[in-house]
């Protein structure tokens, strides 16, 4: 079984923690952490460096918040104390998941040019191979498999599998791991869609405690509703991806794709449809959290009244 040992200052700071990625079974575990520097370092360092700032500016902008007396810091980690790697190592010790996208792409195209193969030799071949690949497949169903990996509130509420926001030292985590594979099921490029996860932790901070004009904050964010916490995370990270769309819709796209996995409290949020805007959202966040609004359903029925009052003031 390979040695997989940290090579470097900075994986060594990764790697805390996690002595049981000394022997990894799996091969795609492998390949990401024998091979992180070469594939992973320089994309983790942009994520830390531009996009942290890139993100933080958007927040600052459209939120009017400022966490100067609250600073928020983004640590990056392997994985939650071992907990995803674990848990592969455990269920899919042999499974290759670039192996599986590979043989899921291949069959998608393999049928698209179907009909270009007229000489009878050249459709057998094809025909075979896509039965192989076909059979491959079988041996792992890619829904069991994400329902199996990335199942959001499994261990709390305020976690989920790509991130943590934590309430009460306002850190946040952003787990490496989970996030390149999940955007290999996907077919994303991590960076991308570790993008998103960002957004969305840093939006979790920027609304708790995040100081408006008057210095406030939302006192009363630990005691809100998951589906009110969630969707403002949520909606907030697509209006990043939608404002960054001309320069790498890339994001944006990972966003769609990440969210079509995501649990109802993620997802709820999008009943407010095209019809509420950044400013219509912002007025009600701000009149939320001033109100001790702490339900969905409250914020929801402020936010329409928002709206309301900003289409009668046009």
């Amino acid at each position: 079984m390979p040695s997989i040992r940290p090579e470097s200052i900075r994986q060594a700071e990764l790697w805390q923690g996690l002595e049981q990625l000394g022997e990894c079974r799996n091969p795609t575990l492998r390949w990401i952490l024998q091979g992180f520097d070469q594939n992973f370092e320089k994309k983790l360092h942009e994520l830390k460096t531009t996009w942290n700032q890139k993100i933080r500016t958007y927040y600052r902008d459209v939120l009017s918040l400022n966490t100067r007396e609250t600073p928020l810091q983004v640590i990056w980690k392997l994985d939650d104390n071992g907990w995803f790697i674990r848990l592969v190592e455990e269920r899919y010790p042999d499974l290759d998941f670039a192996e599986l996208v590979a043989l899921r792409r291949y069959i998608t195209e393999a049928k698209q040019v179907d009909g270009y193969f007229t000489d009878m030799i050249a459709q057998n071949a094809l025909n075979e191979s896509r039965r192989y690949a076909e059979e491959r497949l079988k041996i792992y169903d890619l829904k069991e498999i994400v329902k199996t990996l990335f199942q959001f509130y499994r261990r709390s509420p305020d976690s989920d599998i790509f991130g943590k926001y934590y309430l009460k030292t306002h850190a946040i985590e952003v787990y490496i791991v989970p996030c390149i594979v999940f955007s290999m099921l996907i077919e994303e490029d991590f960076l991308d869609m570790a993008i998103g996860t960002m957004a969305h932790e840093l939006a979790h901070g920027f609304h708790h405690v995040g100081a408006d004009k008057d210095g406030l904050t939302w006192s009363t964010f630990a005691q809100c509703e998951p589906e009110l916490v969630e969707g403002l995370a949520e909606f907030y990270t697509r209006e990043y991806a939608r404002s960054i769309e001309n320069s790498r819709p890339q994001v944006l796209r990972a966003f769609k794709k990440t969210a079509a996995y995501l649990p109802e409290p993620y997802r709820r949020y999008e009943q407010w449809g095209t019809g509420h805007g950044l400013e219509t959202v912002y007025q009600a966040f701000i009149e939320a959290r001033r109100n001790d609004v702490r339900t969905f359903d409250a914020f929801d029925s402020g936010l329409k009244e928002t709206g309301r009052r900003l289409r009668e003031a046009e």
